[in-house]
């Protein structure tokens, strides 16, 4: 990031896309705001150290609806966006792009804000996988997708060789339902 050290920063994380908090620096912002998904519990730190204490506020949203997460975030964006300085430059931590015109009028109305779409360097075999399993559970017979929460979750991670970390699983179910390739009520997977 490459704002003034002198600057004050505040991070909106998307945690529903952002499967990790390790390849955010969590220290360089005065304050960090995470919104974390309905089907999410807990986050993922990995290994980070930081030089300085973070002041974090965690926004745990207990619908899963698609753009449930998006909403909130936009939401919070204008709440602090009134309520403090306008010299504190805004974050917004996500890989999803319909924030793009709420930022543009948030900067033209006088407050720096920027979307942080990479946070790591190397994303394309995540990006490669991601469209392969969507295209899969666009095209397969509707008898032969996975009908509940657990068996897609089995599906991904057996795909995408995420078995036992099931944050990232998560984050991968999250991007299906923000994609509007499929929805889960009481743990049925329901395709659109």
């Amino acid at each position: 990031m490459n704002e003034m050290k002198n600057k004050t920063m505040w991070a909106f994380i998307d945690y529903e896309n952002i499967p990790s908090l390790e390849e955010i620096d969590l220290s360089a912002y005065t304050k960090v705001i995470i919104f974390l998904g309905a089907q999410q519990s807990s986050l993922n730190f990995g290994k980070s150290k930081y030089r300085a204490p973070v002041q974090l506020e965690v926004i745990t949203l207990h619908n899963s609806h698609a753009n449930n997460l998006d909403f909130h975030l936009s939401y919070y964006l204008g709440k602090y966006d009134a309520l403090c300085s306008p010299e504190i430059t805004f974050h917004v931590i996500s890989k999803d792009k319909g924030f793009t015109h709420l930022l543009h009028h948030i900067n033209a109305n006088g407050r720096k804000c920027n979307q942080i779409t990479e946070t790591k360097p190397n994303t394309a075999p995540v990006t490669t996988k991601r469209s392969l399993i969507r295209n899969q559970l666009k095209n397969k017979q509707l008898k032969n997708k996975p009908r509940k929460l657990e068996s897609l979750k089995n599906f991904i991670a057996s795909q995408m060789k995420l078995q036992g970390n099931d944050i990232a699983v998560q984050s991968e179910v999250n991007y299906l339902i923000n994609q509007k390739v499929l929805e889960i009520e009481s743990n049925k997977v329901n395709y659109l």
